[in-house]
């Protein structure tokens, strides 16, 4: 290609992100690592997973994430640098399938190439990406994009050139779309919408396309039915075991408006970022901002039809279409949260490009022209892109830091959410993970105190018991734990932390009395309760093997220490090291763990 007009958007979203490189592990995705997957032993496994799984969703069914989990676990173990490497690469490819789809949604116009540079140059920088992009687990977004944006490209082309091969292509692409996230279904809506502006504003675009056939929608159709037929299979029905949260009709109306004002809000304004968003906004100020924001992209929407300006409405289609699941998340158990920034990578495709076309139309417009010299025509064009790329772009590689460590990303929402529990019980777990007990405990306290479901309030008081416990504070550490297990019955943690405190004990003692058989066989029945519900706990397994092998019973010692081999992620570690060596001792010795 001799126009090089990618090479400036490729470089943005090379430069703006490239910090993400050195994030460590963040929120769930030690758990996704340590707890999730060894439960994938096998491509079966990733089509068809074990329900059973630790905090695994009944309600996802999305297995191109899953497998590219496992090949970054293939390729890098426990090295956080190659699994935000695959992110980052994804956004990357997203970067320019942007400009290359813009430029094939505009064959004949004469500006194609500089509407293209603008609209991926915004999207590598937008700020509202930084969840998907620095966050190994919000991967969903950034790899569903890429294959939606690939799937529209062919569509568009088979529109173009009357090509079935590029439909099959859009197909196949659709599917592994589907796989990686539910919402590209917006494209089984979008292509239709999509072939009957294109024929209706054929004067105005400037070429002809096909109409479409028996196999235009036929071939899209079975993607979806593939999908939803794996899906069944895998989760026993097409929406997993999701329930809906649904207020008054009235109520659901007035959350509509709020939840749409908020995110495109975001998607134009996309500063004073938040990760954790435990409720609707419902102050006046945003419900003055949602309700503006509404009518005017409603009365945009509406000139843009009656004009047939055809990229206008089809931006804003793009936008409402694969908005549209995510107005659903807050009335249903799909989500913790009612609103998440992340839901928001695949709809600004259509806010950057309606935006790259604007300002394109703006500096191509007699007025501006006959209203500013030439040179500062340029002056001006310069200065209001630089007003929207340089702000962004600082504001990605800022929030990007955000996402760097634990401490660094739960301080910033305690900080910003200080009345809810969630984010002081995660900063304590990263504190504990730094040595830092003094300030893990305050958390803890700050936690039971604030806003906090049974749940939350259960791994809080747990987390709290066991660092009383590793104090050698048994009595308060006892006391906690059994407040966590009131809280949540089914907290393995806590049932696990328990059977310590009782292991602990039994170990203090100097001879073979009943109390410490006693404390032996209690350490035995909590540790036992807590893998009986994580069945994949590595830690669990070892431990109830040394109690095991304390109380004589040599075969299921010898059962529980396979486990660990086969669960832990990590062959090389101690955990993994000591199990071997007890399998080859005889009883005697214990390694701690």
């Amino acid at each position: 290609m001799k126009s090089k007009f990618w090479l400036p958007p490729l470089l943005l979203s090379i430069l703006v992100n490239v910090n993400v490189l050195t994030n460590q592990f963040v929120w769930d995705d030690v758990i996704l690592i340590e707890q999730q997957f060894p439960g994938f032993q096998t491509l079966r496994d990733v089509l068809f997973p074990d329900l059973t799984i630790f905090q695994i969703s009944k309600n996802y069914y999305r297995p191109l994430i899953t497998l590219s989990f496992l090949w970054d676990q293939t390729l890098w173990n426990q090295e956080p640098f190659g699994y935000h490497l695959t992110v980052f690469l994804f956004h990357i490819g997203n970067t320019l399938l942007v400009f290359f789809l813009s430029r094939q949604l505009l064959p004949d116009h004469p500006m194609k190439n500089w509407i293209a540079l603008l609209s991926s140059s915004l999207f590598a920088v937008h700020p509202i990406h930084t969840e998907s992009v620095a966050w190994m687990s919000g991967r969903t977004d950034s790899i569903s994009a890429f294959f939606m944006f690939f799937s529209m490209f062919c569509y568009s082309k088979y529109n173009e050139k009357n090509s079935f091969g590029f439909l099959v292509f859009s197909t196949i692409f659709l599917f592994l779309a589907l796989c990686g996230k539910e919402v590209a279904i917006a494209l089984l809506l979008l292509f239709p919408f999509f072939d009957f502006i294109q024929r209706r504003d054929v004067q105005k675009t400037g070429h002809s396309p096909q109409s479409p056939n028996l196999f235009t929608y036929l071939l899209p159709g079975v993607a979806l039915l593939s999908y939803y037929a794996l899906r069944h299979a895998a989760l026993g029905s097409s929406i997993g075991e999701m329930q809906w949260k649904i207020p008054t009709e009235k109520n659901v109306f007035l959350d509509i408006i709020l939840i749409a004002g908020f995110y495109l809000k975001k998607l134009l304004w996309p500063f004073n970022l938040q990760a954790f968003i435990p409720e609707i906004p419902n102050d006046l100020s945003h419900w003055i901002i949602s309700i503006v924001l509404l009518v005017c992209f409603s009365i945009l929407f509406g000139w843009a039809y009656w004009k047939k300006h055809f990229l206008i409405t089809f931006s804003l289609t793009w936008v409402f279409l694969s908005l549209s699941p995510s107005l659903l998340v807050a009335f249903s158990s799909v989500s913790k949260t009612p609103l998440a920034e992340r839901y928001l990578y695949i709809p600004s495709f259509g806010i950057c490009l309606l935006t790259g076309f604007l300002l394109v139309q703006l500096f191509q417009s007699s007025v501006f022209k006959q209203t500013f010299s030439r040179i500062n025509q340029i002056l001006f064009m310069t200065l209001m892109i630089g007003l929207i790329l340089i702000p962004w772009s600082w504001t990605t590689y800022l929030r990007n830091q955000v996402w760097s460590d634990n401490i660094a990303f739960w301080t910033d929402l305690t900080q910003k959410i200080p009345e809810y529990g969630l984010p002081h019980n995660n900063l304590a777990h990263a504190f504990i993970g730094e040595g830092r007990f003094q300030e893990a405990e305050r958390e803890l306290n700050l936690a039971l105190q604030s806003i906090y479901e049974d749940f939350g309030k259960s791994l809080a008081s747990s987390s709290l018991g066991n660092l009383y416990r590793v104090k050698g504070e048994e009595g308060k550490a006892e006391a906690l734990l059994l407040q966590a297990l009131r809280f949540n019955p089914s907290n393995h943690e806590a049932l696990f932390y328990l059977g310590n405190i009782y292991f602990d004990r039994a170990e203090r003692a100097a001879h073979q009395t009943q109390q410490k058989q006693d404390d032996l066989e209690k350490a035995a029945e909590y540790i036992g309760k807590s893998i009986a519900i994580h069945p994949l706990f590595p830690e669990g397994h070892y431990d109830l093997a040394l109690v095991l092998r304390q109380l004589g019973k040599q075969k299921e010692a010898r059962f529980h220490l396979e486990k660990v081999i086969s669960l832990s992620p990590d062959p090389t570690s101690i955990r993994v090291k000591n199990a071997k060596m007890l399998l080859n001792s005889p009883l005697g010795e214990i390694p701690s763990p």
